[in-house]
């Protein structure tokens, strides 16, 4: 008899697959047995054909589920932002009627359960779990987005008593796409390239996106490593609204490869994140189970506590758990397109689809009976750190503004989006000889966002596991060269410790820019000086910057010291009046709150006269980005987002097909980023004579190799291969094999780089050494003339994350920066990614430096090629 029941349980799981893959398409492929109300459209009603047919454009998408909230009185349409590409990023919010006309007292009943000093006033007994289903935050990984209109219809529309108790123990926060702009690119190109008589074979060009892919947002970023470092509007939005109800679970749905199966969380145990409390896991585990009973009674294969992780707070799955939530992550096989062949048989769009309903469902009934150890887990979750907080020995984080304002200020924003506490200081204090003035900034640890806070500002390098999903290290402040230190001290702390601080608070006064008669000075420290410069040039100013220090006594009294890199704009020899010149400082002023000094004479009190050889003229750049099949799409993004977005500097984007199209006599510089383009001698024989002719190529991260292996520079690179021999007298086990090779390899780590300030490189810097982010084991040999290398990698150089034990001396008398000369022209490489994933802005300034000073760089000081 048990063996009839086994056999019959695999006949009906047999069957049920494969019914799974062949049925015919309609709503009830999907969901359970339920009735609908008839005023309501389904989606197939709506958009004129079934889930699972076409891939959803953005907009359809956008309508259904405005038709949604209009008919059905369970949900509410929100807006939170828009995109890069202007699309809506919105949420519904899906509850009973009842909960619906009381969802601001149940919204500020969860927002007080999320403070202590609140949250045992609030009464868990029936108070609804919130759930945030969070779709499509990769483009191309589809099959959640229409998963996510079918639950919204099944929650907006379902007659039953299931539904009901849903409705009633929930609030559903459902966003239905986390990336529109990725999400349109990808549905149109499958739509674009579905047949008549659907193709399945891999080799389809329906299933082989050209670069650089639907997975990317609009400036090719990866929006699924943005909850932390908040560079894009979509991760903005997203997280503000996480913080204006921290929800109870957030769901996050993704794909991966078409033989895979289905993935959900617990991920690898010995890679969770030390920061976030056991009991997140085990709830997590605890929900698990669910997941588990509905891909059971679908006959679907999955997976759990391997391959995934839950470490790095800046991706979907994480964040949340650090943040008091439960973050699940979900990775279903994915079809990329309509149908494709797998190991398992052809895998539809629609077995897809019906894979990530179902655990839609199974997330939204974990939501409902865990209901109250849920809330009461988000109550404890805030509370505990407080306890925490008292016994860690760290009692708060001091760091300033220095110079550079701007900088600062985008800091203080990351922080106040992630709900953190700050205070001013209201005296000077000095730390490890670095003076902290009064009116610096404070974050003490005693907070309720206390593990957050750690998870921002703290450095490791040791780990419990070796390998990493993503990144081992990402510390903010130091990404950002925000000079930060520790107070240990409970009592100094209450001394230096004053008022709160708001961003909101600051009164930006418009600085008046006098007239001058010689010449206007600026400094570079801001931020935001390159787009300065940028804005100068496109009035058709001519900007000068010097190579020295000098000294004015621009009050009439005491003078002020300049350093290198300072912008002199003469007032003679412009193209446009005094006046003109006056006016458009004035906007610039105004425009970025940068100082503008004006004089009345080049007679310096000490240092180099204003007319000096050493001040060079900056010549406008005209700027080619080479983008395309073989470069890394990422770093292309990164170059792209920085200049385009954040400078508003013009910058071409060279695709490789138009390599031989390119009139490369209108170029100045040339930017190259990772990756193996497949470019023909003559190709390679014409960027070498447009460099040696007085070009500037500017590499970052390994296009420096490529740039080597190609002769148009020489390095010398010292690389510890992963896969190097191992030890010949320790024992193996081939199942260790696959960890043991990932072990060798350095996912994401931070290393110190002392760095020349005389350089041009590096003018505008305040401190002389700064934090690079290093991904991969190839080091490179400093080149003979040691003024081609003025970024060294420090003595003890490893700042925070994981380096394989055989990279121990790796950076020793290494180079992060070289320079190259290549007849008249320049090569300019960075070995590391200066840019990452653009919150890196520790090294956006030399960038731009390389980009506006490399006219007064010395060819005599380069690598001769």
């Amino acid at each position: 008899m048990i063996k009839y029941s086994l056999l019959l349980l695999l006949v009906q799981c047999v069957s049920t697959g494969l019914q799974g893959q062949n049925a015919p398409l309609s709503i009830h492929y999907y969901l359970p047995p339920t009735s609908f109300d008839n005023g309501i459209q389904s989606p197939s009603a709506f958009m004129g054909y079934e889930p699972g047919e076409w891939h959803m454009s953005h907009d359809q998408v956008v309508y259904y589920c405005k038709h949604l909230a209009e008919q059905s009185d369970r949900v509410l349409y929100k807006e939170y932002g828009r995109s890069h590409e202007n699309r809506p990023l919105f949420h519904l919010i899906i509850s009973s009627e009842d909960n619906i006309n009381n969802i601001d007292d149940l919204q500020s009943l969860h927002m007080e359960l999320a403070h202590p000093e609140t949250a045992e006033n609030v009464d868990i007994n029936n108070l609804p779990t919130v759930i945030n289903l969070g779709y499509n935050v990769h483009g191309n990984e589809q099959s959640s987005v229409s998963a996510s209109v079918i639950v919204a219809y099944y929650l907006a529309a379902g007659q039953s008593r299931r539904v009901d108790s849903l409705l009633n123990s929930t609030i559903v926060l459902l966003d239905p796409c986390l990336n529109p702009d990725g999400m349109n690119r990808f549905s149109s190109w499958v739509n674009m390239h579905k047949s008549k008589n659907p193709n399945a074979s891999p080799a389809s060009r329906e299933h082989n996106e050209i670069w650089p892919g639907g997975r990317s947002n609009h400036y090719w970023f990866d929006l699924n490593r943005d909850w932390l470092p908040l560079v894009h509007p979509e991760s903005q939005g997203r997280v503000k609204r996480f913080h204006e109800w921290y929800p109870n679970v957030v769901c996050d749905y993704h794909e991966m490869g078409t033989n895979s199966t289905y993935f959900f969380q617990p991920g690898v145990p010995s890679r969770n994140n030390p920061l976030t409390p056991d009991k997140t896991f085990e709830l997590t585990e605890e929900i698990g189970n669910y997941h588990a009973k509905y891909l059971d009674a679908l006959g679907s294969l999955y997976y759990t506590k391997e391959s995934f992780d839950d470490f790095y707070f800046g991706k979907g799955s994480t964040y949340p758990d650090i943040n008091g939530a439960i973050g699940i992550l979900f990775e279903q096989a994915s079809s990329r397109g309509h149908v494709q062949e797998s190991i398992f048989g052809d895998l539809t769009f629609a077995f897809t689809i019906r894979n990530q309903v179902a655990t839609s469902l199974s997330s939204l009934e974990a939501a409902m009976e865990l209901r109250e150890p849920l809330n009461e887990w988000k109550r404890q979750f805030f509370q505990s750190a407080i306890d925490e907080s008292k016994q860690h020995p760290v009692k708060a984080y001091i760091f300033k503004s220095g110079k550079d304002q701007s900088k600062a200020m985008h800091f203080l924003n990351v922080l106040e989006t992630h709900a953190i506490d700050i205070y001013s200081t209201k005296e000077a204090v000095k730390k490890n000889d670095v003076d902290y003035p009064a009116a610096s900034y404070i974050v003490p640890l005693e907070q309720r966002q206390h593990r957050l806070i750690r998870g921002i500002f703290d450095t490791t390098t040791v780990f419990q596991d070796s390998i990493f999903y993503d990144v081992s290290s990402w510390t903010i402040p130091l990404s950002m060269n925000i000079e930060y230190d520790l107070i240990t001290n409970q009592a100094e702390l209450q001394r230096i410790k004053g008022e709160p601080f708001e961003i909101g608070n600051i009164v930006r006064r418009p600085q008046r820019v006098e007239k001058a008669s010689y010449a206007y000075i600026i400094e570079t420290h801001d931020y935001f000086a390159p787009a300065l410069i940028n804005t100068l040039l496109q009035n058709g100013l001519r900007v000068m910057f010097s190579k020295d220090t000098f000294e004015l006594k621009y009050d009439g009294v005491n003078p002020k010291s300049f350093e290198p890199g300072t912008l002199i704009i003469p007032v003679q020899r412009q193209e446009i009046s005094a006046d003109a010149i006056q006016e458009a400082l004035q906007s610039v002023a105004v425009r970025y709150g940068i100082p503008i000094y004006s004089i009345d004479s080049g007679n310096t009190a000490a240092g180099i006269k204003l007319g000096s050889p050493s001040v060079s003229m900056i010549q406008p750049p005209k700027i080619a980005l080479m983008v395309g099949e073989g470069y890394s799409y990422t770093e292309c993004g990164e170059v792209w987002h920085l200049l385009d977005f954040k400078y508003d500097i013009d910058v071409t984007l060279v695709d490789i097909r138009q390599f031989n199209r390119l009139n490369w006599d209108e170029y100045t510089h040339l930017i190259l980023v990772s990756g193996s383009p497949k470019l023909t001698d003559g190709n390679k024989e014409h960027m070498k004579r447009w460099v040696n002719a007085g070009g500037t190529i500017i590499s970052i991260n390994n296009a420096a190799q490529w740039l080597s292996s190609n002769n148009f520079i020489n390095l010398s690179r010292s690389n510890q291969e992963e896969n190097a021999e191992e030890d010949s007298t320790e024992k193996v086990r081939y199942v260790d094999y696959v960890n043991k090779r990932r072990s060798k390899w350095m996912s994401g780590a931070i290393f110190s780089l002392d760095i020349d300030q005389t350089h041009p490189l590096f003018y505008g810097y305040e401190t002389s050494s700064i934090a690079v982010f290093k991904r991969g084991n190839d080091f490179y040999e400093a080149p003979k003339n040691k003024y081609a290398s003025p970024g060294m990698y420090s003595d003890q150089a490893l700042l925070s994350g994981y380096m394989p034990k055989m990279l121990d001396t790796a950076p020793e008398g290494k180079a992060g920066i070289t320079l190259h000369r290549s007849g008249r022209g320049k090569v300019i490489c960075f070995h590391d990614n200066p840019l990452f994933r653009g919150y890196w802005l520790a090294g956006h300034r030399a960038f731009m430096n390389a980009i506006y000073f490399s006219g007064g760089i010395s060819l005599a000081t380069m690598a001769q090629e």
